[in-house]
């Protein structure tokens, strides 16, 4: 070993969180809100699918040059890599789906927001399938992954997306509307809330799904299982997104901060920062039971912590229509800025320098 482990999870994962928070609305604290919402937001968003490929599907582990890299080197290598991607991204969406219009419109940032959705969808569901069936290769089911998250994102965006509900107003393009099924609005939380339930099996083991896939083998091979499980979600998501919605009549934007949104932050500090710590050894459904708890406390406490951190960068934000200002910056300071910080110091960096490893050892250490 090159270093000792100085921090045991959960410890590790609480202090890294404050760290990562901290670094987070620093970077937050530079920016005045209109650029915040549109150029900050839509560049950092544009990295997180390269993200989830280099952290998820990759492990870290690729390219094998870097692995062998020392922290923090690797770190910053594979944060260059993530960055690289993005600024690839990011103006071809511009262009591709925002008529080339700047700054950012909404139809460009909720194009990008939608593709981490199905980036998450393809990588923790399908498990990469079909790419998987086509190659064993290592390099090319992340590129692949990568690059079919797009091709997905144009179609369903396509669509789903309708933004008849800016007519009358300067942000309505008739070009740039793809004019689908429902208000853009109510598609964009719907699919954040179905990361919500994505995230929740992933935290769950995917139980009940592996119940049902130990009594018939077929489902438990893709894309079967990935079929059985997308239902789960859709399901389970309309349910949530309706209760709320429709049921109580609240307003789609306030209601995707306020819950999925803040669901979606807690889940990923119990998954990427603490790594499920210390509930790891209880068995299933109990242990994702226990995760979901938290995570949904945490929800609210990051909510009203975040809302209390606006107040200081910025003063006071107007909250809900017709502007949302408040609220998306608030969804924009928890998931665009912040989650690709977690990711970035428990993934890419190792906990660095609480955990002095370097290169494979240190996923060794960490798995």
């Amino acid at each position: 070993m090159t270093g000792n482990r100085t921090l045991k999870q959960p410890y590790l994962g609480i202090v890294s969180t404050g760290i990562c928070i901290a670094v987070s609305l620093a970077i937050c604290a530079v920016f005045d809100a209109a650029t915040f919402g549109t150029w900050v937001t839509l560049i950092l968003v544009a990295m997180v699918p390269a993200q989830i490929v280099l952290g998820l599907v990759w492990e870290a582990k690729f390219p094998k040059l870097v692995t062998r890299l020392p922290q923090p080197m690797k770190g910053l290598t594979l944060l260059a890599l993530m960055a690289m991607a993005g600024l690839v991204v990011a103006p071809a969406t511009i262009f591709l789906v925002g008529g080339g219009i700047m700054p950012p419109t909404p139809y460009t940032t909720m194009f990008i927001i939608f593709s981490v959705v199905m980036t998450f969808w393809l990588v923790t569901v399908m498990q990469c399938w079909p790419l998987t069936a086509i190659s064993k290769s290592t390099g090319f089911v992340g590129i692949g992954v990568w690059f079919l998250t797009y091709v997905l994102t144009y179609v369903l965006f396509s669509v789903f997306f309708d933004y008849g509900f800016f007519k009358g107003t300067p942000l309505y393009i008739e070009a740039l509307d793809p004019k689908g099924l429902f208000n853009a609005w109510y598609s964009l939380s719907f699919a954040i809330t179905a990361l919500v339930m994505m995230l929740a099996l992933v935290l769950l083991d995917f139980w009940p799904i592996g119940v049902i896939t130990k009594r018939v083998d077929m489902l438990g091979r893709q894309p079967f299982f990935g079929i059985l499980s997308t239902l789960f979600v859709l399901i389970l998501s309309y349910c949530l997104w309706y209760f709320f919605v429709i049921g109580r009549g609240m307003d789609p934007v306030v209601y995707m901060v306020r819950v999925p949104v803040s669901i979606v932050f807690g889940q990923f500090i119990m998954l990427t920062m603490l790594k499920t710590a210390p509930f790891q050894t209880l068995v299933q459904p109990l242990k994702g039971s226990v995760l979901l708890i938290l995570s949904a406390i945490l929800s609210v406490v990051m909510y009203e912590f975040y809302w209390w951190a606006s107040g200081l960068i910025l003063g006071s934000l107007p909250a809900g229509a017709p502007g949302y200002e408040l609220d998306l910056w608030l969804a924009s300071a928890m998931l665009a800025v912040t989650f690709p910080v977690f990711v970035t110091y428990a993934e890419f960096l190792g906990y660095w320098p609480l955990i002095n490893l370097s290169g494979e050892e240190a996923i060794d250490e960490l798995a």
